[in-house]
């Protein structure tokens, strides 16, 4: 029987096609999981690949887009069918129970199924490949730890610009806060003293007094001499 491949792996780097790799025997690899958490066309270019290394393998699809080619897949699940956070678990979990060989997972750096991609990396109990961007895949595991650094150097740049967005908006989130709920303190407070003091101010005002005496009061007009 012919030993399993320390590695199925194209240069993650290049976009070139890998030589022929050996099959893994049929008995380790009768169902395979693909995790679409990429682009739809990241999953058409890695298939024949894939089948390719496991030429007996039956593939099922897990996918978020309505649109995604489907030739070559024997069972499909579409993400819509389990919308909650406690529907996705069972979901995943209930993968456990079909016993899959192999999970490839779909690792471009879109922001995608991150949590089915999460749950599947770690509950099920299977091997696991990761498929990058250009449709290259690896082995998850210790002996590919190379590969799976470089992967990893390729996200950080992404990854440290999205982290450092994230702490200066924590480290902003307070003082915005402080500054809303003081600039709501003042103009609340400024119109309750109108409310309250301003009729005061408005009863307590004497009424305006005049120097000059109206010339219609009769006691302070002058007298009228011209019919005597």
């Amino acid at each position: 029987m012919p030993q399993p491949p320390e590695m199925l792996e194209r240069n993650v780097e290049s976009t070139a096609p890998a030589p022929e790799q050996p099959s893994e025997p049929a008995a380790e690899s009768r169902r395979i999981l693909i995790i679409e958490s990429g682009s739809p066309g990241i999953t058409r270019r890695a298939l024949p690949h894939i089948q390719r290394n496991f030429p007996s393998a039956l593939c099922d699809l897990c996918t978020c887009w309505p649109d995604s080619d489907l030739s070559g897949f024997q069972t499909l699940y579409r993400t819509s069918d389990d919308p909650g956070l406690l529907a996705k678990f069972r979901r995943v979990w209930g993968f456990r129970k079909r016993r899959y060989h192999v999970l490839a997972v779909i690792c471009s750096g879109e922001r995608v199924m991150k949590l089915w991609r999460a749950l599947a990396l770690l509950l099920l109990p299977c091997r696991k490949m990761i498929v990058n961007e250009n449709a290259d895949f690896f082995w998850l595991d210790w002996e590919n730890r190379r590969a799976v650094w470089r992967f990893l150097g390729t996200r950080w740049n992404g990854i440290r610009t999205e982290s450092l967005l994230t702490i200066v908006r924590l480290v902003a989130l307070p003082f915005t806060l402080i500054l809303l709920v003081g600039t709501a303190l003042f103009y609340y407070t400024r119109r309750w003293r109108r409310l309250l003091f301003l009729p005061r101010y408005r009863h307590a005002a004497p009424p305006p007094s005049s120097s000059h005496s109206s010339p219609s009061d009769p006691s302070t007009s002058s007298p009228d001499y011209s019919g005597k």
